[in-house]
């Protein structure tokens, strides 16, 4: 029989680990964004009873670089108000460059379109004003030395006013905590990735049907196997129940047979395997059938398995679980599996029927 392989499973384990690694980092070390915050704004002179024809805005912009390896190179940085679809007012920020981690406040005011005062003012009066604060720049990070390419930017947020002309405090999800959440996901994933425990291997290394090559015509016969049960896990073991062994040959079941629960150890010497040496009898209503097919080389039995199995890990018991696998065993003329071959059982089709 050949021997299974895991070492590539393994590697492609360790391989997807270190790409998740990897993937953590980059998310670690790439530049963020920079936080745009009117932290005040005001529009003097709104709710008095002088009906000026014109007016002013007064804001407080903090620009925060949040990051603490990079430095941001900005432009010019276009700050604009729209009230409805009408631009009331703009801005022009002239280009600067900003440390790491560092926050510019921006203390300006603008002045108001002529022709859009009025029906601001009305609308401030009867607390319905809204504006729209529109920003737009490109910037270039500064990270150890080396120059990014240009990334553009583009934010907008929403400015409810007061009957009083000034905002009304409103509460923004901070951006930082959500890529942190996001992060701390990542990490707790990959941690899981290393300790979630692993199911057991289930093989059957030895497979024979006696008697079957010969002349004599018996009217039953039985069935012996070799099954290998291996706990994969360094850091788990696994307590079985029942495990229920079923052969079928096309739809029929020629034997079963039950292996009692166990308690199996951690694999710490790569050595801990269950090993079931056991025979059972053919239904004798089958027996004929598939000793025909034996010895026409065309025999093919489907063998089921399932148990359920619990887990405990530093100590700590997982829930049960349910293990169902099942393989194909090819049958050659002298009753042994076909080219001693192991028969590795695998997830069983949905579409199977126990």
């Amino acid at each position: 029989m050949c021997e299974t392989k895991s070492f590539y499973f393994w590697l492609l384990q360790v391989i997807g680990l270190l790409g998740i690694l990897a993937l953590c980092l980059w998310l670690a070390m790439r530049p963020k964004s920079p936080n745009y915050t009117i932290v005040n704004f005001s529009i003097p002179g709104a709710n008095t009873s002088n009906e000026s024809d014109h007016g002013s805005i007064q804001y407080e912009l903090d620009i925060e670089n949040p990051n603490q390896d990079s430095g941001i190179y900005y432009d010019d940085i276009f700050l604009m108000f729209y009230h409805g679809e009408d631009k009331v007012g703009s801005k022009t920020i002239p280009s600067f460059y900003q440390g790491k981690d560092k926050t510019r406040q921006v203390i300006d005011q603008l002045d108001v379109e002529t022709r859009f005062w009025t029906v601001l003012r009305k609308a401030i009066m009867n607390a319905t004003a809204e504006l729209r604060a529109d920003l737009s720049t490109k910037i270039r990070y500064n990270t150890w030395g080396i120059k990014s390419k240009q990334h553009g930017i583009n934010r907008e947020g929403k400015i409810p006013i007061g009957k009083d002309a000034i905002m009304c405090e409103t509460k923004n999800l901070c951006l930082w905590l959500v890529q942190l959440v996001y992060i701390l996901g990542l990490l707790a994933f990959c941690l899981w990735l290393a300790v979630h425990p692993r199911s057991p291997a289930y093989t059957i290394i030895k497979f024979s049907v006696p008697l079957t090559n010969h002349n004599n015509g018996s009217s039953h016969g039985r069935i012996e196997y070799e099954l290998d049960i291996k706990n994969p896990n360094r850091d788990s073991c696994i307590l079985y129940d029942d495990t229920f062994l079923t052969f079928y040959y096309g739809e029929d079941k020629v034997g079963n047979k039950t292996i009692p629960c166990f308690y199996q150890g951690k694999n710490r010497e790569k050595s801990e395997i269950h090993r079931l040496s056991d025979q059972m009898d053919v239904e004798t209503r089958l027996w004929t059938d598939l000793r025909k097919a034996i010895m026409n080389a065309s025999a093919e039995l489907t063998v089921d398995l399932s148990t359920k199995i619990v887990y405990y890990t530093w100590g700590i018991k997982s829930k049960q679980q349910g293990i169902k696998r099942e393989g194909k065993i090819r049958i050659g003329k002298d009753g042994m599996i076909l080219n001693n071959k192991e028969v590795k059982l695998r997830h069983a089709s949905k579409k199977w029927k126990l």
